[in-house]
């Protein structure tokens, strides 16, 4: 995700619809964690606030999978056991819930 173009980059005050959109562009390819953004995403962003990582996903595809190390996602996504889908789906819902103070805020003290 590259900042020189701000549609590939995940931007401070981007829209809940935004983030998702540009998560769901991003390259992830089933099974390969080495230069996957969505994965860099997660260790660096999301785990640095959250203790535990909750893949949400429908029972028929193994139900839900919780997570306390980098390290221990990393070793189920790259043994197929996370489908790219409900990992970007996953990154996006914690990325909107760490931006969404911050867009709050902007938005509220931007005037339109």
């Amino acid at each position: 995700m590259s900042k020189s173009n701000p549609s590939n980059s995940i931007l401070i005050h981007d829209s809940e619809k935004d983030i998702l959109y540009k998560i769901n562009k991003a390259y992830c390819p089933l099974g390969i964690s080495a230069n996957n953004p969505i994965l860099e995403i997660i260790k660096h962003v999301i785990f640095h606030q959250y203790d535990e990582f909750i893949v949400e996903r429908p029972v028929k595809y193994g139900g839900n999978m919780s997570y306390y190390s980098y390290n221990e996602l990393q070793k189920d996504y790259e043994q197929n056991k996370i489908h790219p889908k409900d990992l970007k789906m996953t990154a996006s819902r914690y990325l909107n819930e760490i931006i969404s103070p911050v867009r709050d805020y902007l938005h509220n003290e931007i005037p339109d």
